[in-house]
């Protein structure tokens, strides 16, 4: 078959000029455009030829789209790549999504353009009978394929298209809970390792045929193999199934809800420092934020939960680094959104340590690529030869796997229709382009070509030097380092010297000084390598402190903290890029953890002149203060605070409140100090032993924070700063003012706070100040759960809870599920057994039951503005809709297209199917403290969690006594029990936009 050239719309022309109409012509043509749409091209109950589905494509103005192979050539393509002698290889998951009835049958096809007309016409098998296999790279004259459990090697010896040698590369990925959530994306680095997605799954790795090699447990990190070495490394991120690095190795990921992520750091850049409580690693860089708003044409008909119109199944990410595309184009992120049947496009710039991705400003309200076929699927993209964009179009009615749908909805779904199907597509500014011959034929040829204009044959000439690292290309590689070439083909040439164990101080010097900012960066992480002698380049180092480059800043700072000891020199450097980057949080903490033991000393030189302004100053004081608190002498921390907090106690200047706060933190944990009072008592006893003169000032500090609370002019933020000092005192000194904010009155954000900082004075007259009625009714959902994790710490608070439920002060109804579990599983039996009585009927009422006992709220008439105000009382603390409310559990924008019925079962019963990375977790401190929500990051020395209301909490490792998971959700059961029946339907009203 010799598929047709698919013909461009001119949709896309009319399309650009909209950018030119007014508001009102906007509103009234997209009504038109959808009327037009439902008339033309009603509910799609068949596949489309490739010709007819070509046509459908909207791509930009002045772009064409053509098909480079169709069934019967290929079906179900998930991955692609080219090999240097210009063959394609397709991976076809034919068993998506649930496997073949006969055993597997994903296989690698060969496709072969023999006529060289860009039509790929002529298909061999190359290797079947894999489950589920999703991505492929070209490797030393074969391909590798992952399909969990492994990653193979195939490769073809007599030339019959067919693989004669099948072995396992790589073993131990974990299979995840659905057929999405394996190991793909195997890509060479500008690292020269091989990098694979965790498929959110991860797994223990090994390597066949190298038992020398330690496996490595994956845990929540994605992996990168060393071909050389055959080490094994994990990764930041938690790719699903996209993975992609820029021109200079930055690494960027995606999963379903999460189209571009950046990994920043990686975890030992954290975990140097063992003081250093942070775990994050990654950052969304989309200004339009994760699970943003996508502009189908199509019906993008989702049955996922709360996910409609917004991205739902971002995959196959990609940065574009051909020469076929307008050069706007170069350097993007391109996304494939397979359920709206769609490409996103976002345009990344430079931010700081990190990046900042935004759509172009000509795809404001919608998108690179868009279809009005139903049954068109991009989930792959990827460079070609000829510089075009390609992509891989699975073709399916369905995309969506089971195992994320109702069950109900499951059993009628025909998840087979189209897997006689599949495409391949080509993205150019320019119809019929055709590759040049790649030329293999020297490493000459091959060092020559890092320097091409199209990355994929940048790409492919620096695998082919690798597999072969013969010594003669190291000349070659230093040539091209002094040439006036391209910054990309020059840090190439740096990234093979350091392959070949050719790559030397004077090289990286060099990098350090050439005029590119991106080379310097590259010499900066290349100088990371050394170890210990990365001393002699320690004035080459500092000197890119000053850099102009906050990119190059941030890698400096990096370098920096791998160096022992360091000197005022050093210190000096550290506090210029802070004060120069203070405003990026990627800066604030790669300057902590590179301080280690030095942070006083640092302290001392930073503070010697005031800091200005207060954007970042008070994270960043927060975080150097608890490191000092945790790893110096009291002496030495009391010489800190006293430089510190000898300023006003208006509020004016946050960064001592915050500084303070931090001090107490690490004071509470730290072994330096005795373990017998209060953290506000050590530091007025440290203080007191410097200096007696000066013991009352951390009074005169608890009384200011008390009038902040009092003040209502006084910022959000630095009141909570005064709560959380507050709590770092006694009930008799702090309970008072902080007993206060119990009050409805009080701001939820400041409510539960509150009542975290009075849980961990472990005294029963605040367990007897939440039981009040009045108090306890008062409470939103979150700030009740947070009462409840203070008063089952003590037996005494469990009595006081089960005699005010069983006098009918409270109501049973409103124990969380996870507290009434914890109360029947109480030590003492008396109290298990009185707690297994009141909660019985509660107990009894399966979720089904209670559906049906609410069913009939359906029928009363909605009153949608006051459930506007139920949805913020109720709801918002953890889920955002429409603009309002926090990013914990998922965003509810789009729940509007579900039923009235399916929204009121994911109330009654939030069970019912729970989202990979939702799952809850409860963490209990040496200290006593309780806290549940989700794991937001981790490392090997803290965990970050994320509570209702967004508020984050990092707890070092050694400070946590229980870590444990469960399938639950965050969400409380018999949340209804917490509205009336009409406010229950004001609620669905709300959410339906009725």
């Amino acid at each position: 078959m010799k598929p047709e050239r698919a013909i461009q719309n001119d949709t896309s022309h009319f399309r650009e000029c909209l950018s030119l109409a007014s508001p009102k012509i906007l509103v009234w043509f997209s009504m038109c455009l959808l009327s037009i749409q439902t008339l033309g091209y009603p509910d799609q109950i068949e596949a489309l030829s490739p010709e007819a589905s070509s046509a459908r494509f909207v791509v930009p103005n002045g772009l064409h789209i053509e098909l480079v192979a169709a069934e019967p050539e290929v079906f179900d393509p998930v991955a692609m790549c080219f090999d240097e002698l210009g063959n394609l290889y397709v991976v076809e998951n034919r068993g998506y999504p649930s496997g073949g009835s006969d055993g597997p049958v994903g296989s690698v096809a060969l496709l072969r353009d023999e006529d060289d007309d860009g039509s790929y016409e002529t298909r061999s098998v190359f290797a079947k009978g894999f489950d589920f296999p999703n991505g492929i790279m070209p490797w030393k004259g074969g391909v590798l394929v992952t399909a969990a459990p492994h990653v193979y090697f195939l490769k073809d010896v007599d030339g019959d298209g067919e693989a004669d040698i099948r072995e396992i590369f790589l073993k131990g990925f974990r299979r995840g809970g659905s057929t999405q959530l394996y190991v793909s994306h195997p890509t060479l680095g500008i690292d020269n390792w091989l990098h694979f997605t965790s498929g959110l799954s991860g797994g223990t790795i090994g390597v066949p045929g190298h038992p020398e090699i330690p496996e490595l447990d994956m845990r929540r990190n994605d992996l990168r193999y060393n071909p050389l070495t055959h080490a094994l490394e994990a990764r930041a991120g938690r790719a699903q199934f996209g993975l992609t690095f820029d021109d200079f190795g930055h690494k960027f990921t995606c999963s379903n809800r999460n189209h571009l992520v950046h990994s920043v750091l990686e975890a030992a850049d954290l975990t140097r420092n063992p003081y250093l409580n942070a775990s994050t690693l990654v950052q969304d860089i989309p200004v339009h934020g994760a699970a943003s708003r996508v502009f189908a044409l199509s019906s993008a008909t989702t049955t996922a939960y709360a996910h409609e119109g917004t991205f739902t199944a971002a995959c196959g990410l990609m940065i574009y680094r051909g020469n076929a595309l307008p050069k706007k184009y170069y350097g993007n992120g391109f996304v494939c959104e397979p359920t709206g049947n769609l490409i996103h496009r976002d345009v990344i710039v430079s931010k700081g340590g990190s990046f900042e991705a935004h759509r172009g400003l000509d795809e404001l309200t919608s998108e690179f690529l868009a279809t009005t076929d139903e049954w068109s699927r991009p989930v792959f993209l990827t460079n070609g030869p000829d510089g075009s964009l390609y992509f891989c179009d699975m073709y399916r009615k369905t995309i969506e796997h089971p195992t994320y749908l109702p069950d109900e909805v499951a059993a009628t779904t025909d998840f087979d229709a189209g897997k006689a199907n599949g495409r391949i597509y080509r993205i150019s500014a320019k119809e019929g382009l055709r590759p040049a011959k790649f030329d293999a034929s020297t490493p000459q040829a091959l060092v020559e070509t890092l320097a091409h204009p199209n990355g994929w044959h940048r790409d492919t000439a620096q695998r082919l030097l690798l597999e072969n690292l013969d010594p003669n290309i190291i000349a070659l590689l230093e040539a091209l380092l002094r040439a006036k070439k391209p910054s990309r083909a020059r840090t190439l040439s740096l990234h093979l010297l350091n392959a070949a164990d050719a790559l030397t101080f004077s090289h990286i010097r060099a990098a350090l000084h050439a005029d590119s900012p991106d080379i310097r960066e590259q010499g900066l992480r290349l100088a990371r390598e050394l170890g210990e002698p990365i001393a002699e380049l320690l004035i080459d180092i500092i000197n890119l402190a000053h850099d102009p480059s906050a990119n190059v800043r941030f890698a400096c700072a990096l370098v920096l903290g791998d160096i022992e000891s360091p000197n005022s020199d050093t210190l000096s450097a550290l506090s210029s890029i802070l004060k120069k980057d203070i405003d990026d949080p990627w800066a604030r903490v790669a300057v902590l953890s590179a301080l280690g033991e030095a942070a006083a000393a640092f302290s001392e030189q930073l503070l010697q002149n005031d800091l200005e302004g207060d954007n970042g100053w008070p994270e960043f004081m927060e975080g150097l203060s608890r490191i000092i608190a945790l790893s110096e002498p009291p002496e030495s921390v009391a010489r800190h605070i006293e430089i510190v907090i000898d300023g006003d106690h208006t509020g004016e200047s946050t960064w001592r409140l915050a500084a303070l706060k931090g001090a107490l933190d690490g004071v509470q944990s730290s072994k330096n100090f005795p373990n017998s009072s209060t953290p506000i008592e050590k530091l007025r006893s440290a203080i007191s032993s410097k200096d007696p003169k000066k013991s009352n000032v951390i009074d005169d500090w608890i009384v200011a924070c008390k009038k902040l609370l009092a003040t209502p002019a006084i910022s959000q933020e630095v009141k909570l700063l005064a709560i959380r000092v507050l709590g770092k005192a006694d009930f008799d000194t702090s309970g008072e003012a902080l007993t206060q904010l119990l009050s409805p009155n009080t701001m939820q954000l400041h409510q539960i706070a509150a009542v975290t900082e009075l849980n961990g004075f472990q005294n029963e007259r605040v367990a007897h100040d939440y039981l009040k009625r009045e108090v306890w009714l008062g409470f939103s959902g979150e700030t009740r759960k947070t009462a409840l994790n203070g008063i089952l710490s003590s037996a005494n608070g469990i009595e006081l809870l089960l005699s005010a439920l069983e006098n009918e002060s409270i109501g049973a109804w409103s124990i969380d599920a996870r507290s009434r579990a914890r109360l029947i599983k109480a030590r003492n039996q008396d109290q298990s057994e009185r707690a297994v009585a009141l909660f019985a009927s509660i107990d009894e009422r399966d979720a089904a039951t209670r559906y049906e006992e609410n069913r009939d709220v359906l029928t009363l008439t909605p009153n949608p503005e006051n459930g506007r105000r139920v949805f913020q009382e109720v709801c918002m603390g953890c889920h955002r809709y429409g603009g309002i409310g926090h990013d914990v559990g998922p965003d509810l924008t789009g729940i509007r297209s579900q039923s009235l019925e399916s929204i009121l079962v994911h109330i009654i019963n939030p069970n019912r199917l729970m989202l990979s990375g939702y799952e809850s977790y409860y963490v209990e401190t040496v200290d006593g403290e309780v806290y549940i929500g989700l794991i937001e990051s981790e490392t090997s020395t803290s965990v970050t969690l994320k509570q209702g209301l967004g508020i984050k909490t990092s707890i070092l490792r050694e400070n946590i006594a229980v870590l444990e998971s469960n399938s639950l959700s965050m969400m409380p059961e018999e949340l209804e029990e917490a509205m009336t029946r009409q406010e229950l339907r004001d609620l669905l009203g709300f959410l339906k936009a009725e």
